[in-house]
């Protein structure tokens, strides 16, 4: 349920700043299945974090695991879901960089309502 509620409100957050913002994608090279909507901030970079890092948190309270492997783990995968978006040239650098950002804030805000409800 934490894992839902965090990714919608990640997606939420994410729509919202698109339409604050309004950045246009780079336009690097032609490609049929290039996105359409806002670029700032990345979605995926933004929503990678918050997926991974609540993953992590799960994995290492329910099962034992040292944070330092399920923190590694997930830094290495959010950081190739955001070096992707660049590869792919569908997000400038600032755009994947403050996707992690905002989803950093908000994965803490998951974190932090988590110890409050006592979940963890």
């Amino acid at each position: 349920m934490v894992l839902a509620i965090g990714l919608a409100g990640s997606w939420l957050l994410n729509g919202i700043f698109k339409s604050f913002f309004r950045r246009k994608r780079p336009d690097l090279w032609a490609s049929p299945d290039r996105p359409m909507d806002y670029s700032y901030p990345s979605g995926h970079a933004m929503s990678a974090i918050s997926f991974y890092g609540l993953v992590a948190a799960d994995i290492t309270y329910a099962l034992s695991i040292p944070l330092s492997i399920t923190v590694t783990l997930a830094t290495i995968l959010t950081l190739a879901v955001g070096f992707s978006r660049l590869y792919l040239g569908v997000h400038w650098p600032t755009d994947v960089l403050s996707g992690w950002i905002a989803g950093g804030i908000w994965l803490g805000a998951c974190l932090q309502g988590l110890v409050q409800i006592g979940g963890m």
